[in-house]
């Protein structure tokens, strides 16, 4: 059910890894900076098709599977999937596709990523949009809630829908069923005939209690890029990024915009209106300072 305008792509990470990446080549670009998409924790690159459908006409955006999600490989072991796997997989993406700045939009995982990176590589990010994400860990009952749908369960397509939709009702008020569908679908995959799982390795969960220890925020990263434009989509109604903290946010960093996205929880779909606005508006911004 995908609209198919981009091409699938693969790039060997490790001698026997190798992560899956959509490439909208942006063939009609005048010379914007490209985007580059990085999902969740337990997500993957579907999260932002319907965005890099909106956006490639006019640059190009490149959205990547990270390491034991979606249709990148996965691992038997936990190292392999560590924090700084992945930003290696995300610098040797830039060298491979020739890409010397970015606009990095991440959710949660991506978020940090992207923080990490221009804190680390400023002279890479050319602007960060935030979906949906803080500099601080969201509340225990939140993650605790998102973890409750995020187990290696199979379903039907139907049970699976189910959860998805007592799983975000609540922040997404307005969704009928075909947006049920919808977000199911980029949630799930089919394992085998009529059997849906969430699209990620478990194992990589195992990484949390290292990746906390080490950021148990990301104030510092957060500060050291005050210099590079800084888009926050905040959901209306989200649990997982209070308004207070996004507030905050935009307190602490010159160069900060916040956007609300009405109707939306965690996170923001970003196949909504608002949505396309908010990116558009931020990314004509960090156009004209380039």
């Amino acid at each position: 059910m995908e609209i198919a305008t981009h091409e699938h792509r693969w790039l060997d990470v490790t001698p026997s890894m190798r992560m899956f990446y959509r490439d909208f080549d942006g063939a009609g670009s005048t010379g914007g900076a490209p985007v580059i998409g990085l999902h969740g924790y337990w997500r993957n690159s579907k999260d932002f098709v319907e965005l890099a459908e909106h956006l490639s006409p006019g640059r190009r955006v490149v959205l990547p599977d990270l390491r034991g999600r979606g249709r990148t490989s996965r691992s038997t072991e936990v190292s392999d999937y560590a924090f700084d796997r992945l930003l290696d997989d995300l610098k040797l993406l830039y060298k491979t596709l020739g890409i010397e700045k970015a606009v990095l939009l991440g959710t949660a995982l991506g978020a940090h990523l992207s923080l990490v990176l221009a804190s680390t590589s400023p002279d890479m990010v050319a602007g960060i949009i935030l979906n949906d994400t803080g500099v601080e860990s969201a509340s225990a009952a939140a993650n605790k809630s998102m973890a409750r749908y995020a187990t290696a369960d199979g379903f039907s397509f139907d049970e699976a829908l189910d959860r998805i939709r007592e799983q975000n009702q609540e922040q997404f008020p307005g969704f009928g069923h075909d947006e049920w569908v919808r977000m199911t679908l980029r949630a799930y995959a089919e394992s085998e005939p009529g059997v849906w799982v969430r699209d990620f390795d478990q194992l990589t969960n195992q990484i949390f209690p290292d990746l906390i220890a080490r950021f148990p925020d990301f104030w510092t990263e957060y500060r050291a890029v005050e210099h590079i434009p800084v888009a926050i989509l905040r959901g209306e109604n989200s649990h997982y990024l209070p308004a207070e903290l996004a507030a905050r946010m935009v307190e602490g960093h010159p160069n900060a915009t916040l956007y609300t996205i009405p109707g939306s929880g965690h996170a923001p779909t970003l196949w909504e209106p608002e949505a396309f606005r908010a990116v558009d508006d931020f990314l004509t911004k960090v156009d004209a300072r380039a």
